[in-house]
């Protein structure tokens, strides 16, 4: 017989409390000469969003499109809001950084990020490790794994 106590679920802390990734960085940044790890890739931190913070970021990538019949449609930008899940994702480097995008002569940090990960090869690997550390098309075998190993 299944448990039904809600005890379980009494007097928890719901507030997320998300830990630091640390992943490799891309190769066009590496410490500079004079540093303790110069020449080495430098890391970055990635931190899961909420899924509310994605919601949101759903929500301001959806415009409403006329249809020809005259209903309304939404539609998502799907691209864009994957940019700026990634940029909320990555703590280090902080692609909001308005010195950053200044020395870069860029506003949106989607653009920076952009400039960034030019080499499809880098984006698709800093994309997977955004996705999955929000759990986002992550198999269920690797979420099985994953809480066996916590």
């Amino acid at each position: 017989m299944r448990n039904s106590d809600m005890n379980f679920f009494m007097n928890q802390d719901l507030e997320s409390k998300f830990e630091d990734v640390e992943i490799s960085g891309i190769s066009k940044f590496k410490y500079p000469q004079g540093h303790e790890e110069a020449g080495k890739t430098i890391p970055w931190i990635l931190k899961p969003i909420t899924t509310s913070a994605l919601d949101e970021l759903r929500e301001q990538n959806t415009s409403v499109r006329k249809l020809s019949d005259g209903k309304k449609d939404k539609v998502v930008d799907e691209k864009r809001m994957t940019y700026e899940m990634m940029i909320e994702t990555i703590q280090y480097p902080n692609f909001k950084d308005a010195m950053w995008l200044e020395s870069a002569k860029l506003v949106d940090p989607v653009d920076l990020l952009k400039k960034v990960l030019d080499k499809p090869g880098d984006f698709g690997r800093i994309s997977k490790e955004c996705c999955s550390v929000n759990g986002i098309g992550v198999s269920e075998e690797e979420l099985v794994s994953e809480a066996k190993n916590s």
